[in-house]
């Protein structure tokens, strides 16, 4: 493969992990060691409030009470270890699943999930992500670097190694969900892609947007309606590529529900790139382990 068509290829599949989610979970059945749920227990969901902006502790999307681990909160658990979550995934337009599995501290306060991801058209990606909590005096979890692997319709793309000059909140803190609104996000992303005929390259990619609160959706988990907490992610990713070549622009638009104690449990992710060529990937929560739902 070119280091042409690796930066093509890169412009595609890029912001599955830079875009989308860190999430951890437990089993959507029940709270026995029984086995997984089913696809018929897969979640659903309907808009019952937009905008709550209050922090008492009756049902609403916020909470008075901080998480007491070292790092993570009510809505996403990360410093949970030995979790495992199954997602039932469409990646444009191919069915698929995902799996992550929570490994815990890693280093510095850095929290790492690993993530792999296969559908039946042979797209896929296998890495991990690493989180860090309350940084520079702004509470909340932020995405921090990562690595993936990525293939495309069965064929490697290469090894995509990503830091970001500015980390990325994704989650305020709990005291104020629901009344923050909405927050804005500048920073670029300083990529390496290794290759196996090419080596390795470097890329800058410039990363921003925003995030919308669309306050409080109800969702069924395993049969049970519980609050989630819904947020609309629209960003602009754009990169000169390597001396001019790969270059694009890329718009897209992600949206997440949260449900406190499990973490992330739908995203609906679309795309579109300069040049018309769109892309999307859904993925609904299947099963889980390792966390419980509080209501």
């Amino acid at each position: 493969m070119t280091r042409a068509t690796s930066l093509l290829s890169l412009a595609l599949v890029l912001g599955s992990c830079s875009g989308g989610a860190v999430n951890q979970g437990r089993d959507l059945q029940n709270n026995d060691d029984s086995g997984g749920a089913t696809d018929d227990t897969a979640i659903t969901g309907d808009d019952t409030a937009e905008g709550d902006s209050d922090t008492d502790t009756d049902s609403d999307t916020d909470t008075d009470i901080e998480w007491p681990g070292a790092c993570g909160n009510y809505w996403d658990p990360v410093d949970i270890t030995g979790w495992t979550k199954n997602f039932n995934v469409v990646h444009n337009g191919s069915p698929g699943t995902e799996t992550q599995t929570g490994v815990g501290e890693s280093y510095g306060g850095r929290y790492r999930f690993d993530t792999v991801m296969s559908t039946e058209s042979g797209d896929g990606w296998a890495g991990y992500v690493h989180v860090g909590c309350d940084l520079g005096g702004d509470e909340g979890l932020f995405i921090m670097d990562w690595v993936v692997d990525y293939t495309t319709g069965g064929q490697p793309v290469g090894t995509v190694e990503t830091t970001h000059t500015v980390p990325r909140k994704y989650l305020p803190d709990e005291s104020v969900i629901g009344a923050v609104g909405s927050w804005n996000f500048d920073y670029v992303m300083e990529t390496t892609m290794g290759t196996g005929d090419t080596g390795s390259f470097p890329i800058t990619i410039n990363v921003s947007g925003q995030y919308v609160e669309r306050g409080e959706v109800e969702v069924t988990v395993g049969g049970q309606a519980v609050n989630g907490y819904q947020l609309i992610n629209t960003y602009t990713m754009d990169s000169e590529g390597l001396f001019g070549i790969g270059a694009f622009t890329r718009q897209g638009t992600i949206t997440q529900v949260w449900v406190k104690g499990l973490g992330l449990v739908s995203e609906e992710h679309a795309f579109q790139m300069q040049d018309g060529t769109e892309g999307s990937t859904n993925k609904t929560l299947n099963s889980y382990t390792g966390l419980e739902i509080i209501p």
